[in-house]
């Protein structure tokens, strides 16, 4: 079936061609994905191919062919005509495959021209916290784009992430913006009565900060929040 789809995927009838590239990709094999690779987008249609790459990549990391799966979606990451939702799609599915192999390409989306690949970026780590290095959301904290750093707080205070109190205070000190907002949601999850301390000067204070951190002074666990306002 493979040399007819591979065929096929060359047809001048883009659906046709678009079925025949979905096909190859169902399949999985370094051949199906050499076929894929070297067909022309359907009709012009470069977000049919790139979705029948994603979804060969996918299949073959399940399939045991991590590495080959890397490649098809490092070159998706490197190709002009690839837009942010493709590059976002080849990140996960790359850090899927590659885990910390993948630290230069998700360094690298962290500076991303685009926000929404930066954002993306900035989440995977909570999402596959099991392939990629703890250190990995405090070095996006300490060296990122402030909308990036502010994601890796909003984790922090949803409950995805865990950082060291001390960093995200360091973040709550800051001017006003973004990244002082999610630190200071992320305070909630404090357990020192230093932290403690913090959100009850900020919350003494007025405006919209003041709120926040009223509202993260009374989540605080343990008693740290009591032994203050004692």
């Amino acid at each position: 079936a493979l040399p007819r789809l591979a065929e096929l995927a060359h047809s001048d009838t883009p659906e046709l061609a678009g079925a025949a590239l979905f096909a190859l990709a169902e399949l999985a094999t370094p051949d199906a994905a050499d076929a894929i690779v070297q067909a022309t987008s359907p009709g012009g249609r470069a977000d049919v191919k790139a979705e029948a790459l994603l979804r060969c990549a996918a299949a073959l990391t399940h399939n045991g062919h991590p590495d080959l799966a890397g490649t098809l979606c490092r070159n998706l990451l490197t190709a002009p005509e690839s837009t942010p939702p493709v590059r976002i799609a080849a990140l996960a599915e790359l850090t899927a495959a590659m885990g910390p192999d993948s630290l230069p390409e998700l360094r690298q989306a962290l500076q991303d021209e685009d926000p929404s690949v930066r954002k993306a970026a900035a989440r995977l780590p909570a999402t596959l916290a099991t392939t990629l290095p703890d250190a990995f959301p405090m070095e996006t904290l300490r060296t990122g784009q402030d909308d990036v750093r502010a994601v890796v707080l909003e984790q922090v205070a949803d409950g995805f992430l865990d950082l060291p109190e001390s960093a995200v205070m360091s973040c709550a000190g800051e001017e006003k913006g973004p990244v002082r907002t999610a630190a200071l949601r992320a305070l909630r999850h404090a357990r020192s009565r230093e932290a403690a301390q913090f959100l009850l000067q900020i919350a003494a204070e007025t405006g919209p900060d003041a709120i926040l951190a009223a509202e993260s002074l009374a989540c605080c666990r343990g008693d740290a929040a009591g032994q203050v306002l004692l």
